[in-house]
């Protein structure tokens, strides 16, 4: 949709900001008699026609819609009188309008988008203290497991030495081999864990770019 503003003052330039960030639409000119509006610093910064002369927005039957936002009522009726068959007017009252609701509509995004980063960083939170719990654990799991492999080579010891002395060394050995594949058993925890805990911190890397990502879009 291409579109023209007939008023450079700050409704004006906020029209513009809004319509600027919206693909479908396209501004094509700005008027006001004053080149020193804040509309108007904007549209020349952002390479779009201005001009003190509403009567070349007006004329321009190629637009589909014209924004009168001066609230003169003079202005509307020069307008009306002007505008090309195919190009619909807004007048003051319904630009008003519009910018409030797309205003409105802007401010519930906002909120939105805030709440969801929020509700995300304290999911990140909630996986960053999980997953040094986690590493406690495995901490706590290695050192069982250090103590078990330690009690496995004590016990294959004793049970080498029972079984040289008196030749009943099998219960010990017995012992030995259950210390063993406990550690084992231990070590392959360990393991599982860690790799649980890897994809957990990628998942919350994951998380922290959205966030940001969230972050640049708001």
């Amino acid at each position: 949709m291409k579109l023209g503003i007939i008023g450079g003052g700050e409704i004006g330039k906020k029209l513009l900001e809004i319509f600027l960030k919206m693909d479908s639409i396209k501004v094509e000119y700005i008027s006001d008699i004053n080149n020193d509006a804040p509309g108007i610093r904007m549209a020349e910064k952002k390479k779009i026609k201005t001009t003190s002369n509403m009567m070349e927005v007006v004329k321009d039957h190629s637009l589909d819609l014209i924004l009168e936002v001066t609230g003169v009522s003079e202005v509307l009726s020069a307008i009306e009188d002007n505008k090309g068959e195919n190009t619909e007017l807004i007048s003051s009252e319904g630009s008003y309008l519009v910018y409030n609701v797309i205003e409105e509509y802007n401010n519930f995004q906002n909120q939105l988008l805030t709440t969801v980063i929020n509700h995300l960083n304290q999911v990140y939170q909630e996986i960053e203290d999980d997953s040094q719990n986690i590493n406690k654990l495995l901490e706590q799991i290695q050192r069982i497991t250090k103590n078990l492999n330690m009690l496995a080579l004590n016990a294959s010891i004793e049970a080498a030495r029972a079984d040289a002395k008196q030749g009943n060394g099998k219960g010990f050995a017995i012992v030995a081999d259950e210390v063993k594949n406990l550690s084992s058993r231990s070590s392959q925890l360990v393991d599982n864990i860690e790799e649980i805990n890897k994809d957990i911190r990628d998942l919350n890397g994951r998380i922290s770019e959205v966030v940001e990502e969230l972050k640049g879009n708001g």
